[in-house]
Order: C-alpha cells, then structure tokens, then sequence
C-alpha cells in the first residue's frame, strides 16, 4: 500500500490511496521479459516508477536476478535507487546538472550523453579518480529532440579517446512515434539510421558494447528493436 499526499487546484493537501499487487508486477516483469528474450528488459523507474513508489518498486526488483539494469530520469532518483539496497547497474536517462556530475562516479552511475561539455567534465573526473566511467551516446535518428548526429560523432570520439576511464558503453535512439500502428516507415526508417550511426562508432573505434531502442511499444511492435 502506497500512501502520498496530493494538493488540489485550492492548495489544500488531500489524501492519496494506490494499491499495487507487486506479486502481479513481478509477474508482468517476467512476462514482458520472456517476450523480449534473448534480448534483456530494463525496467524504467522515472517519475516515482511512474506513481507506483519508487522504493517500494526497487525492493521488489531486487530478489528478481535477471534485472541487470535500472534506468530513472535524474540522478536523484538513482540515489534514491542506491539508498534503497539496489547494488546493480542504474542508467540515467536525463540531464545532470555540472555540480553533481562527480556523483556518477561516486554511485556507479551509468549517465546518457548528448552534450560534448557534460562528457568532457566525466572524463576529467573519470582521470581524476582513476575510476572507469561509462556511458550511454544517444544518437539522433529523426526525432530531433537531444542526441547526437552524425556530423557530431568524431568530436565525441576525440573525447573518449582522450580519457582512457572514460567509455562508450551503450548506444541508444528514440522512436518519434513507434505507436503509430497504421505506418511503420517512419519507425524503420529511424531504426535504420541507428545501425548506420553505431557502424559509424566503430569506425570510429568507439563501438559500444549494449544497444537499446526498445520502448514498450517498440518492444511489442518491433522485434528488429530487440538488442
């Protein structure tokens, strides 16, 4: 049972009842998982596991072995996540603000990068602490929101090569509009340029290790988005 206080439109705090039946959650986790295999599912925990309780949801994930990744939006709640007893890898989907960026390191952090300024501040602190640092490039295929393009990739490589601790772990993309059930060009189109983009990081000897593109829908949809 999950109890939060809310305020309505006149400012007065009113009580909030959710109840979640983590058995069956635990059960849909093992079922989306089973759908996507031999591909592995990592469960996104943004914006308090979106109103499920973000604590209570790390504890439920923890016995489940097969959960190699977490992914939250900012790094607040990837401490929340560590505060929590949850010791495996934890990705960071949003942006980190500069003067917090030496907690990626100190909570074994795996932050996505958009920004050549954020990866070049990582690297410093990755030779500063002597610690490896990894991290997940988005790669812009069509949604034109963050991430990077092609013309863009050789200054990012410049800074992986520069700091040694510093890798490119993963690679990842965002679908406009996967959902769209009528016409899967778009979609295909996006995913195609995604292999051309990560080719193009291993020509440039930064070729990461994990791809993801899956969302939910993707997922479902689209077993060529399985990684």
């Amino acid at each position: 049972m999950i109890n939060h206080a809310t305020v309505t439109s006149s400012g007065v705090l009113r009580p909030t009842q959710v109840e979640v039946d983590l058995d069956r959650l635990t059960a849909n986790y093992r079922a989306i998982q089973a759908h996507a295999a031999p591909a592995t599912v990592m469960p996104i925990l943004k914006a308090n596991a979106y109103g499920h309780g973000l604590p209570q949801i790390v504890n439920m994930l923890i016995p489940l072995k097969q959960v190699e990744y977490l992914s939250v939006h900012s790094i607040e709640e990837a401490i929340t996540c560590r505060e929590h007893g949850w010791t495996r890898k934890i990705m960071v989907l949003g942006p980190i603000p500069p003067p917090a960026l030496d907690l990626v390191a100190a909570c074994n952090l795996e932050p996505v990068v958009t920004d050549k300024e954020t990866l070049r501040t990582l690297g410093k602190i990755s030779s500063r602490r002597k610690k490896k640092i990894l991290t997940h490039v988005k790669l812009e295929t069509g949604t034109n929101r963050q991430g990077i393009a092609e013309k863009e990739l050789p200054a990012f490589a410049a800074i992986y090569k520069r700091y040694p601790l510093l890798k490119a772990h993963g690679a990842s993309t965002h679908f406009a509009n996967i959902e769209d059930t009528t016409s899967h060009e778009y979609a295909l189109y996006q995913l195609d340029q995604f292999v051309t983009l990560v080719n193009r990081m291993r020509k440039l000897e930064i070729a990461p290790k994990v791809r993801h593109t899956a969302s939910s829908a993707a997922m479902i949809l689209f077993e060529k988005t399985h990684f």
